[in-house]
């Protein structure tokens, strides 16, 4: 996996919900192991293997959430005025429908498609990181290619 832009705000949100994972989380999920023991077979008992899922689910976004964190480049969001990095908001045209469209580059974990705010991690956000006004992006997906204009940078 290679390194994840990612600003100290969410960070420090990830860390916390890692750190919430680490305790409160495994406290319950032991918890509901506990209880749905003394139902006693546990070769029939749904709660304790619902229970054993719930862990094993938790276990894996513990292990995905450190490494996340682990190969984080913490970054500033930029206010760069010349070229797209995270924290820029740029205006390009979809040469395709050749509809004008406004979006705001953000690192891991800050993507909100429906605001216009597109990851570094995603195909769109990594194809518009470091572009200038009047560069053309080609964006490739599995399905089709997009093509867009950057027309400037706000």
């Amino acid at each position: 996996m290679s390194e994840r832009l990612i600003t100290k705000d969410t960070y420090d949100r990830l860390s916390q919900d890692l750190e919430r994972m680490k305790t409160e989380e495994r406290m319950e999920i032991a918890e509901r192991i506990r209880q749905a023991k003394e139902f006693g077979d546990l070769s029939e008992n749904a709660e304790y293997k619902e229970a054993l899922d719930a862990q094993a689910t938790l276990e894996q976004r513990i292990l995905d959430m450190d490494v996340i964190l682990r190969e984080a480049k913490i970054i500033k969001p930029s206010r760069s005025k010349t070229k797209i990095e995270v924290g820029v908001s740029f205006e390009v045209r979809d040469m395709g429908t050749k509809k004008k469209l406004t979006f705001t580059l953000v690192g891991f974990g800050d993507a909100n498609p429906m605001q216009g705010k597109i990851s570094t991690d995603s195909p769109l956000g990594a194809a518009f990181l470091e572009k200038t006004v009047d560069d053309e992006v080609e964006v490739k997906l599995p399905e089709r290619v997009l093509t867009y204009k950057v027309l400037k940078i706000l």
